[in-house]
């Protein structure tokens, strides 16, 4: 078994996608845990991507400048049980260029040690240590998505989505995750 990453459709190009009101973008909520009290409202999302090449290209998965995982209504219609007990799903409206979309903002709720930091390499800014390329545990297969305890913006899925994924044709690439 492998552990994979999701990545937008190639054809979608490149683009800025950011959480409306937070300053740090979400970060705080969807990285780091530190969620706002009471129920979150539905999330106003800004892509910069011409709603007709949206439209054509028609994508499942969109992540944002700050790594919120964003899922089609279609991607989420087909979700299981294993996923949902992994994470929480937050109604989006994406503001394109020309249109608003509905989608799903992911909250990951299973932590597990993903990194191997002695095989990782780092680099250090000011004192601050980052990590540069991520060697992934291969060995943990107990959840669809979870993030690294320490190194929380790093997420990963299982088999379970990728073959989702496949079965389903859903618009969504996927890699090993490296």
């Amino acid at each position: 078994m492998t552990l994979y990453s999701l990545l937008h459709p190639t054809k979608l190009g490149e683009f800025y996608a950011r959480l409306r009101g937070p300053a740090d973008g979400g970060d705080a909520w969807f990285i780091q845990d530190t969620w706002p009290e009471g129920p979150m409202a539905t999330l106003d999302v800004d892509v910069e991507i011409p709603a007709p090449r949206f439209s054509k290209v028609a994508p499942d998965f969109l992540q944002t400048t700050s790594r919120v995982i964003l899922l089609s209504p279609r991607f989420v219609e087909n979700l299981e049980d294993s996923f949902l007990s992994d994470a929480q799903l937050i109604p989006a409206r994406l503001h394109l260029e020309g249109a608003v979309v509905d989608f799903y903002a992911v909250r990951i709720l299973t932590t597990r040690r993903l990194v191997i930091p002695e095989a990782s390499d780092f680099f250090e800014i000011r004192g601050i240590r980052i990590l540069r390329k991520a060697v992934y545990d291969q060995s943990q297969y107990d959840f669809a998505i979870a993030h690294d305890v320490e190194f929380r913006d790093h997420w990963a899925v299982t088999d379970r989505i990728v073959d989702l994924v496949k079965d389903r044709r859903l618009n969504v690439e996927v890699m090993p995750a490296f």
